[in-house]
This record gives C-alpha cells, structure tokens and sequence, in this order.
C-alpha cells in the first residue's frame, strides 16, 4: 500500500525524538509516538520500517501509526 504521509527526519529532529523516547521524562504516548516516528522514518539514515512492522514491534495498531505519521508531515500540534 502507497502511503500518503511519509517520514523524512533530520539529524536535529532524530536526536530529539531519541532523547523523548529515551529519558524517561515526557508523557506516555509522546514516548510512543516518538518510536513510532523513529521506526517510520524513511529518510537516508532511517530505518524505513513498514506499518505493519511498527505494529508488531510497539504493540500498536495500524490506525495509531497512520496518524502519528500524517500528524507529523502535516505539522499538527500532538507530536512529540
């Protein structure tokens, strides 16, 4: 399936999603929807993963990936 929304992340947002994934001190669902952007990121230095992959992985489903990555490339305000 062609995804509409897709993740291009720059070294400066990467770091900061790995330190809101790693440190332990933002909200729950930032921390998720940071390793989801991190897993979906299909820029050089990404992983590029599928949706169902990130599904599998983080225990989240289909719909939850899909609108964290179209909240992200259209800049809405619940990402991390």
């Amino acid at each position: 399936m062609r995804k509409f929304f897709v993740v291009r992340l720059s070294e400066a947002e990467r770091t900061h999603l790995q330190e809101v994934s790693t440190t332990g001190r933002a909200a729950t669902s930032a921390v998720l929807h940071a390793r989801i952007l991190l897993k979906a990121d299909q820029s050089e230095n990404g992983p590029g993963w599928i949706d169902a992959r990130i599904c599998e992985a983080l225990d989240v489903s289909r719909a939850t990936v899909e609108r964290v990555r179209e909240r992200y490339v259209l800049g809405g305000s619940r990402t991390p």
